[in-house]
């Protein structure tokens, strides 16, 4: 089903479908439910750091090691908001004095 805006020319990357089995291949992979030794040890110390299980496991694929404290995420500061100019339109009606 082509979407608004598709006008029926080839697709602009041709290797899409490719790289997307790879991917799907690799999420497969990657998420593959581990023995079960192994997962309930993760869940232990997933729990034991208030983390779920999945988040835990996604730090072991993203930073490559076992976490040993909860991440904590550093937000910037908040910056307050720069006052805005609100244009109000003159009135019809009014003149203007000529001086001189």
């Amino acid at each position: 089903m082509r979407g608004i805006g598709d006008n029926g020319g080839p697709p602009l990357d041709p290797n899409e479908s490719w790289r997307h089995w790879n991917w799907k291949r690799a999420h497969k992979r990657a998420w593959k439910t581990p023995p079960r030794e192994i997962a309930l040890r993760r869940l232990a110390n997933a729990e034991a750091l208030g983390m779920t299980y999945r988040e835990y496991t996604l730090e072991i694929m993203e930073r490559g090691r076992h976490p040993t404290e909860r991440p904590v995420r550093v937000e910037p500061p908040r910056q307050e908001p720069e006052p805005v100019f609100v244009y109000q339109p003159r009135r019809f009606g009014t003149r203007r004095r000529r001086y001189g």
